[in-house]
């Protein structure tokens, strides 16, 4: 034990020095191993809580940091040679993800070609990324971003809504972990199975309820078998400490990539019928967003994609149905649909409003996360965007895909 505590302590030395988050993020990822050996020997010396506060050391550190330090516009001051390397890249990626989108379209579509030019353009994004951490080097206001220290059980206690309870996973090598924490109270629930077989489960819910769907799929009931196998293994152990209906989860590893309000009891109830769920990266985040939630919910700017198809992606006209059934509760309020929808009216108007609603497509770029992104009429929304958003919003609801 002390050998591990010792590791991790050089580690949290290391990654303290290191000021850009992307790097922070790198440097984390072959570390995990040194805390999930510790987590596990803490749990079968019976120090459950312990267990607990470095499994909270071992994630989401990062945008733990971000969080808690003031925002830094990397942009502001960066040397001309890389602003221009910035908007020659991305003028790039631009003209090649378009090409892209057209050949998919096409009648005679060229398969080859769209597997060459993505080849090309995942090249490209890598050296974007590269870039920006390379542009956040030549910013001083980098050299001050804090790097925090995550809370202890007993602090995530007091900000913790007495009327929640938090729900946190780990999901190891051999065996995995749950953690359920409240006001009154805290339990470890082991699951005897490793990170592997959870994502097998995982990938076979999601088959049925998210990747290519078809007509005949939203109609299928296929996947209430894996939906109960996942609750019997994830959260039917740990429902038996739960109390009250409000949770607050923080998923792990493959476990982000599931809704848990569908997976499905014995009863055949869906947990959306029995409790009120949100997600969370850490229960360390909890403060943050905590204390940056103005709570104001008066003025409305809503987006939808409606009729209108955008790059190829077709149209989804319930969005539109879905926003006037929203904003009639709203006398301030901006509506954007179709061709309307432009993400320069985000950048100008987002900081002006209480609640922002999207409701377009949206897609996932696993390889180069950066680049995953909200479909606009003008052009994609890229995650790397969404981090110069001024916004002030207390929600902003990502709908539709």
């Amino acid at each position: 034990r002390k050998f591990y505590i010792k590791s991790i302590e050089i580690i949290e030395r290391m990654r303290r020095d290191i000021k850009v988050e992307d790097f922070k993020r790198d440097f984390m990822k072959d570390k995990i191993d040194t805390y999930e050996r510790l987590i596990d020997l803490l749990i079968r010396m019976k120090r459950e809580e312990e267990a607990f506060e470095y499994n909270e050391k071992a994630r989401s550190r990062a945008f733990l940091d971000i969080l808690a330090s003031e925002k830094v516009k990397f942009h502001q001051g960066i040397r001309p040679d890389l602003a221009d390397k910035e908007k020659d890249l991305l003028a790039k990626i631009q003209s090649l993800s378009g090409d892209i989108s057209k050949e998919r379209t096409s009648p005679t579509r060229r398969t080859a070609f769209i597997d060459e030019q993505n080849m090309k353009l995942n090249k490209l994004k890598k050296e974007y990324e590269e870039l920006l951490g390379e542009m956040k080097l030549q910013n001083p206001e980098y050299a001050d971003l804090i790097s925090v220290n995550p809370f202890s059980l007993k602090e995530i206690n007091m900000f913790l809504p007495d009327d929640t309870l938090l729900v946190e996973y780990f999901l190891g090598k051999e065996r995995s972990y749950i953690w359920i924490a409240g006001k009154n109270t805290f339990k470890t629930v082991t699951i005897n199975r490793n990170k592997d077989e959870i994502e097998k489960l995982v990938r076979e819910l999601r088959s049925y309820i998210c990747d290519n769907m078809t007509g005949e799929k939203l109609k299928s009931y296929k996947w209430i078998e894996p939906s109960k196998e996942l609750y019997t293994l994830i959260f039917s152990d740990a429902e038996k400490y739960i109390h009250g209906n409000k949770l607050v989860i923080s998923p792990h590893r493959s476990l982000h990539y599931i809704p848990f309000q569908v997976l499905t009891d014995r009863e055949g109830k869906v947990l959306l019928e029995k409790y009120d769920i949100s997600y969370i990266p850490s229960a360390s985040v909890l403060k943050y967003c905590e204390d940056k939630n103005t709570e104001k919910k008066n003025s409305l700017l809503a987006f939808s994609s409606g009729n209108a198809g955008f790059e190829g992606f077709p149209p989804i006209p319930g969005t539109e149905k879905e926003v006037k059934a929203i904003e009639q509760f709203f006398t301030s309020k901006e509506i954007y649909s179709g061709k309307d929808m432009k993400t320069d009216i985000l950048y100008r108007k987002g900081s002006s409003f209480d609640i922002i609603h999207i409701a377009t497509h949206g897609v996932l770029d696993s390889s180069n996360p950066l680049f995953s992104c909200l479909i606009f009429s003008d052009r994609r929304l890229n995650v790397y965007d969404i981090f110069n958003l001024e916004l002030r919003s207390s929600l902003v609801c990502l709908s539709a895909c």
